[in-house]
């Protein structure tokens, strides 16, 4: 499943959510005009096809999480998959992306400390095979971090026109 399999109601069940990921279906299908049926349906189509997840998020820094980090990682060549499979059980990754560029694989990862990340490039990365060279961001200061998808969705051509309403009621 992708973004040109939902329709407009789709797209709007997904803004809904967008502003309260609690939110009752029940209330997402009266706002709507339809069944709360219809809404669990679309809902579970979503999240089945791998398209639709709803999770808390949240400031890392505000969690006292203290160092952001963007390594980018060449590899050897044809390793770039297995090596970003590797990086995604170690605790301390949040996120693994391939990359075309500079870059074979991208990877975020906090940490509490300095120390700490400097622990993690100095013997959790080395120590995956297939790695030749790593170069690391450290974050200092965020200034957007949004999983905010009506942007992007209203870009998208819907199948029944594309628009997603304002959600505040």
């Amino acid at each position: 499943m992708d973004i040109t399999d939902l329709d407009s109601l789709d797209r709007k069940i997904v803004a809904f959510l967008q502003d309260d990921g609690r939110m009752p279906f029940r209330e997402i299908a009266r706002r709507l005009g339809v069944s709360e049926g219809t809404v669990r349906r679309r809902y579970n189509r979503m999240v089945e096809g791998g398209l639709l997840e709803v999770v808390a998020t949240g400031d890392p820094m505000k969690f006292g999480i203290a160092v952001d980090a963007v390594t980018l990682i060449k590899t050897r060549p044809g390793e770039a998959e297995a090596v970003a499979k590797a990086l995604t059980q170690l605790d301390e990754v949040r996120y693994v992306g391939l990359g075309i560029g500079s870059a074979d694989v991208v990877i975020e990862s906090l940490h509490p400390s300095i120390d700490e990340l400097y622990r993690f490039l100095s013997q959790a990365i080395p120590a995956i095979e297939g790695i030749t060279a790593h170069e690391t961001i450290q974050i200092v200061r965020i200034f957007k971090s949004t999983w905010d998808w009506r942007a992007w969705l209203k870009r998208q051509p819907a199948l029944e026109g594309g628009e997603i309403v304002a959600q505040s009621e």
